[in-house]
């Protein structure tokens, strides 16, 4: 029977040779160890695959050995399903076995080599190996305590063929303070999984080389994905600087709420009088949140130009958006009551409260109550 399995390994069909592998495999024919590590060298994975699980599934003591043989073969594929067989047989005596495939070319060898030296609790002695031994295993955040020779694995970590490693890889590298990290996180930042798009972008904002970085990020403002756009905003909030306005202000006009915050509290953080025309239209933005935040950006810049679209704020649905506003007026101006720039926006506000439902007059009216020297706005509010 095995001399027409071994006919069908011959066969141009991976899924016969396959069958003909398992049908090797449970034979008793005394070649059968040789015959299957023959089967090593198919270029079909599957087909290797079969071949290893039969090996390690054998009885012959020589099974073991030409297991533990298999690590070292030329095949990636053989080289992995051997680690993997082996990882729930590996001793402290054989553990040594292992190492080397820690630097194997095939990313899957070195996880599944990692894999099986983790179940020893192993350690390495040399700090770049220790590093790699944890990138490999997820553990990207511990792996930085490696210092300088972090950085190699980690950069490596981000072209990993898992997303989880390459996210985790990229949050890591967020807290390396090394211009070497900047040209792999550019790179992530392209990254076709979202998810590792973000960790680089925000790990791209914390870097020292903005020169490099923040051209990268001002592109992503433009970005299809929310979350994209989002991250991008963040990292050049983060960076800080006037110079950043013109490339988030347009971002008040996002179809994304977080988006839109996020440029309102930047700008409001520059504490700049001129950027006090940028805010004002986002008191208008449908969501609470960000009109809130663009009357807390106003307070921020301190300028009385501010002031009569603040007092309409006061009107606002929204309970939070309302008590900001009351709360900005008296710190750009504890008299702002008696300022002749309001007068308008007293007799604007006086009408836009005939249109308001009454729990809002009645909120209107306590905010303005305490010193209040308008009785025909308060006439009105308490309507």
């Amino acid at each position: 029977m095995i001399s027409f399995d071994v006919y069908r390994l011959k066969s141009k069909d991976p899924a016969a040779r396959r069958r003909a592998v398992v049908s090797i495999g449970k034979s008793h024919n005394p070649k059968r160890l040789s015959i299957l590590q023959a089967c090593l060298d198919d270029h079909d994975a599957t087909v290797v695959r079969q071949a290893v699980a039969a090996i390690a599934a054998a009885e012959e003591p020589e099974a073991l050995e030409a297991l533990h043989s298999t690590l070292r073969h030329a095949n990636a594929e053989a080289r992995q399903a051997a680690a993997t067989a082996l990882s729930k047989r590996v001793t402290k005596d054989s553990a040594e076995e292992f190492v080397p495939l820690l630097r194997d070319h095939c990313p899957a060898v070195r996880e599944a080599a990692a894999r099986a030296l983790a179940r020893l609790g192993w350690q390495a002695g040399d700090p770049e190996l220790q590093t790699q031994f944890n990138v490999l295993l997820g553990n990207a955040r511990a792996a930085i305590t490696g210092g300088e020779a972090a950085i190699d694995p980690l950069v490596e970590g981000l072209r990993h063929d898992t997303a989880f490693v390459r996210r985790n890889v990229a949050e890591a590298l967020e807290f390396l303070r090394d211009p070497r990290v900047v040209e792999p996180l550019l790179a992530a930042a392209a990254d076709p999984d979202v998810s590792v798009r973000i960790s680089a972008i925000h790990a791209l904002g914390k870097v020292a080389d903005t020169t490099r970085s923040t051209p990268v990020l001002k592109t992503l403002l433009q970005d299809s994905n929310p979350k994209v756009r989002l991250a991008a905003a963040e990292a050049i909030a983060g960076i800080a600087g006037g110079e950043h306005a013109p490339a988030l202000a347009p971002l008040l006009k996002d179809s994304n709420y977080e988006v839109r915050m996020c440029a309102a509290r930047f700008l409001g953080k520059l504490r700049d009088p001129a950027m006090v025309p940028l805010l004002t239209p986002a008191l208008h933005d449908p969501d609470g949140d960000v009109r809130r935040t663009a009357v807390e950006g106003l307070a921020a810049c301190g300028s009385s130009a501010a002031l009569p679209r603040l007092i309409l704020a006061l009107a606002d649905d929204d309970m939070g958006v309302r008590n900001a506003a009351a709360t900005a007026l008296n710190s750009i101006d504890p008299n702002w009551r008696q300022s002749d720039c309001v007068r308008s926006a007293w007799t604007e506000l006086e009408a836009t409260l005939v249109r308001r439902p009454a729990w809002v007059r009645a909120a209107v009216s306590q905010l303005l109550s305490p010193g209040c020297q308008t009785p025909v706005t308060l006439r009105m509010a308490a309507r």
